[in-house]
């Protein structure tokens, strides 16, 4: 086991460990099987109480798997410490710690594959140095090295092999019979067991002896140094016969509660750090000046080593050699171990193009490009946007007043409703033209046969206008002198029974629009409604 520090940008540190195989075994491919079976079971459990696996790498031929970092100590050592000192783990905490260990390792138990059938994971190394505590007091299940799972790359365990430790085996397992999780159970019922009583059930000076124990008919010694309900507990995992151990390690963990509220007892994972950060200090201040070390000694050959090709504060270095930079290329593919890399300087970034630039063919048709305007441009802009909105909608609603095919009925039905107004000498609408020299110009649509009429307005006489600003100011001035006070009027007479509208302007006081020197003609075509259709 390796601790492993991930570095990132603005200073970040994360602290992972690292599990390999010893050298001495890393060349055997039975240990690499196991190992990959380790990953891709335990790399599946999902739960607070199992140690999460991040990743399955390998280096220069060396397999590795990057573990969370737990900060703590194995049940194991915590125990062996209590009790030297003198202050063994209550009661109380023990059954809080292993009714989180069954909680972790019911999640493994269940743990299905892609088709959700269950893969049959037994642990079968569950004992103390496989159960970490944490500072924080979180429980975590550990090493599925030797679990058995329905998927296993290396096979099932052969004929007259097992594994574990020989002290938590179930009878079942020391005898290579079939298993399932009910094996753990046992395991975790000796645990539970040393944690209450201070020993093991089958205890003996040899390895020897304990199996020839747990092979007889012997039944486990008693249990009458603890709580009646924990003694219960302690019957129903560690029974030969596997159907009268508890099913699941879910069911072990309820009964492990009840008996905490039969007792009374209360029990979190802040009492559990409390007790450890209280009674055995010496185990996080020792790991903790291990790790300082450790770092600063990093950080040393960091410093003496040679420049990097990657800003110290990139967060990973690339695993791929660009050929688009000779000097890495180069670099890296030296067989040279002593060739000295200088870094590689920054390029200064430059803003992005816009895409008015592109169209305007400042910058090559393939590079990318932002927004339509840069900054820059958009601080150039003229802001009048408000201003173009009210003439664009004007400009719309004058149109659909005055091109509107049903524009010219509309009006006529508005003068209709206010026909006494007009009568009564009210301007309805207003009309301006160009002086003429007649007094009056009236455009008559008369019905025909043909479904289309046209009417031809042409103006008696024309204003013509210079080129000139200058020219048409002055002319303008002059016509306004000459132009009648009179305001200008038109009154509609709708004729009855007809589709003809007259319209009789009055004396208006005339508007000069400049024109061109040709004399203009004007052409409306409209399409007159039925007569069955007219509404007047």
């Amino acid at each position: 086991m390796w601790l492993a520090r991930l570095r990132g940008k603005r200073e970040f540190e994360k602290l992972y460990a690292i599990k390999t195989i010893k050298t001495e075994l890393g060349e055997d491919t039975r240990f690499q099987e196991m190992f990959l079976d380790e990953a891709r079971i335990a790399s599946g459990i999902e739960h607070p109480n199992v140690a999460h696996i991040l990743d399955l790498g390998e280096q220069d031929g060396i397999l590795y798997i990057v573990m969370e970092w737990v900060d703590g100590e194995s049940l194991a050592k915590i125990s062996r410490q209590g009790r030297k000192l003198d202050v063994p783990l209550p009661l109380a905490l023990s059954l809080r710690i292993m009714a989180d260990a069954c909680a972790g390792l019911h999640a493994a138990h269940e743990l299905k594959d892609r088709n959700g059938e269950n893969l049959g994971v037994v642990h079968r190394d569950v004992s103390p140095q496989n159960i970490l505590v944490a500072t924080n007091g979180a429980v975590k299940v550990i090493d599925f090295g030797v679990a058995k799972a329905r998927n296993r790359k290396a096979g099932e365990t052969g004929a007259g092999i097992v594994k574990g430790k020989i002290r938590f085996m179930a009878p079942e397992q020391v005898r290579a019979q079939p298993l399932d999780r009910r094996a753990d159970i046992w395991a975790a019922g000796v645990c539970l067991c040393e944690l209450t009583t201070g020993r093991l059930p089958f205890d003996d000076d040899s390895d020897v002896d304990v199996v020839r124990r747990l092979i007889s008919d012997e039944p486990p010694p008693g249990f009458d140094d603890v709580p009646a309900p924990v003694a219960e507990i302690l019957a129903h995992s560690l029974v030969r016969n596997v159907d009268e151990r508890f099913a699941t390690a879910a069911a072990m963990r309820r009964a492990i509660e009840h008996a905490m509220q039969q007792l009374k007892l209360q029990a979190t994972s802040e009492d559990v750090a409390d007790f450890v950060r209280t009674h055995l200090p010496e185990f996080a201040e020792k790991r903790h000046a291990v790790i300082t070390k450790a770092m600063t000694e990093a950080d040393a050959r960091k410093d003496q080593s040679a420049p990097s090709l990657i800003d110290e504060h990139e967060a990973f270095a690339p695993t791929v050699v660009s050929k688009a930079n000779p000097q890495v290329a180069s670099a890296a593919s030296s067989p040279d171990d002593r060739v000295t890399m200088k870094p590689v300087a920054k390029a200064a970034s430059k803003p992005m193009p816009s895409a008015r630039a592109l169209l305007e063919g400042k910058v090559p048709a393939d590079e990318s490009v932002g927004g339509a305007f840069t900054e820059e441009e958009m601080a150039a802009l003229p802001k009048r946007r408000g201003v173009l909105w009210f003439l664009a909608f004007a400009a719309i609603c004058a149109g659909a007043w005055f091109g509107w095919p049903g524009g010219p009925r509309v009006r006529a039905f508005v003068a209709n409703l206010r026909g006494g107004s007009a009568l009564a000498g009210e301007p309805v609408s207003s009309a301006t033209s160009a002086p003429s020299a007649s007094s009056a110009t009236s455009a008559t649509n008369a019905p025909s046969a043909s479904p289309l009429s046209a009417a031809s307005a042409t103006p008696s006489a024309s204003t013509s206008a210079s080129s000139s600003a200058a020219s048409a100011s002055g002319a303008a001035a002059e016509s306004a002198r000459d132009a009648s006070a009179a305001p200008a009027t038109t009154r509609v007479h709708p004729a009855t029974n007809s589709n003809d509208i007259s319209f009789t302007p009055a004396p208006v006081a005339p508007t000069v629009t400049a024109t061109s020197t040709e004399t203009p003609t004007a052409t409306a075509t409209s399409n007159p409604p039925p007569e069955e259709n007219n509404p007047y």
